[in-house]
């Protein structure tokens, strides 16, 4: 969930009184810092350490009738149960990061973070995959859990009057191992042999920048993948409408975000067929689904789409009745009937 947005909105209200703790400044109004040194990659637990020892400061500070949290990855670890009403927020679990990325350590922190989701008295899951893995994994009843999806900027994200860059692709995401980032170049290196003109722009930024500008060096794509770096969103709304089709070959996503914005600019969708992306994108003309970690299939799929879908004849309309649940005002009056729920019980 993008708190940012949702925090945006609910400070619009004339009903609400909302403050925002976090471990980064910003020029929010009704914003808190909690200043965290974050040695070997434990910021959140720290920060879950400091967040918890002053939740009933905060609470009786602020007279906070009910707190929110965002927990999983990049969240907070919640130890203790406030005097007030807890919700959670769950964007994807440790235990799924477990399941498809095997790192033992995250088992360690799917304990934690049960322990935080068994305190709440609401959970809201971004996506139904994510509402599963709460169920099934940790053994939350589901009359405890609202799926809320995150939303996107419908004024910002559409389709522009811009002419597309022949056979070409778009990545948007953080150059990491669970984006499947090394997979796409993998099928690159064999889609140029039958599409040589072939051209895939990543945008984004992250740890495997530096070996995958090797790889490139190495596979001779030099005329084919050109890295964009971070970019704003008014650039990204540029780039989904200049290319010809949209990839995401993650491993797992909480939700596949990026998915929704390229198909809300009436660009096609290639990604897999995996927790996150399966809630936005459906394995139909013109989008299509492939299993993750596949370069082959991903291969298949990508060639396919450019010599068998007649694009210059093509112009996809994304369906207003599909986006339209994805608005951020609909968002926040979802959140808004959950406080009231809580409040009044």
């Amino acid at each position: 969930m993008e708190a940012y947005n949702l925090y945006r909105k609910l400070r619009e209200r004339q009903d609400i009184e909302v403050r925002a703790l976090s471990s980064r400044t910003n020029d929010l109004e009704g914003h808190n810092a909690v200043s965290v040194i974050c040695p070997g990659g434990l910021g959140p637990l720290y920060f879950s350490v400091k967040v918890s020892g002053i939740i009933e400061k905060l609470v009786a500070e602020y007279r906070l009738d009910l707190i929110q949290v965002y927990g999983g990855p990049g969240g907070i670890f919640l130890f203790k149960k406030p005097k007030v009403p807890l919700i959670y927020l769950a964007n994807h679990t440790y235990s799924q990061q477990y399941r498809f990325l095997g790192k033992n350590y995250y088992k360690t922190l799917s304990r934690l973070e049960r322990k935080g989701y068994m305190l709440a008295e609401k959970i809201v899951a971004i996506s139904n995959t994510t509402r599963d893995s709460l169920v099934e994994d940790y053994g939350i009843s589901e009359e405890r859990i609202e799926v809320i999806t995150p939303g996107f900027d419908r004024e910002k994200f559409k389709p522009l009057e811009l002419q597309r860059i022949p056979s070409s692709i778009l990545f948007v995401g953080r150059l990491c191992p669970r984006k499947g980032i090394d997979y796409l170049l993998e099928s690159i290196s064999i889609v140029k042999m039958e599409i040589p003109g072939i051209k895939l722009y990543i945008a984004g930024d992250g740890s495997l920048r530096k070996k995958l500008a090797r790889t490139v060096r190495q596979n001779r794509l030099d005329s084919n993948v050109f890295f964009l770096g971070k970019i704003s969103d008014n650039e990204l709304v540029e780039w989904y409408n200049r290319v010809q089709v949209f990839v995401l070959p993650s491993l797992f996503e909480g939700f596949g975000i990026v998915c929704l914005e390229a198909m809300a600019c009436g660009t096609p969708v290639i990604a897999t067929r995996v927790p996150g992306v399966v809630d936005v994108v459906r394995d139909e003309f013109p989008n299509r689904l492939v299993p993750s970690g596949d370069p082959r299939s991903l291969t298949d799929a990508i060639i396919k789409f450019f010599k068998e879908e007649k694009l210059e004849k093509y112009r996809w309309v994304p369906p207003v009745e599909e986006l339209e649940k994805f608005d951020w005002d609909k968002i926040c009056e979802r959140f808004v009937n959950i406080y009231n729920e809580i409040l009044l019980k």
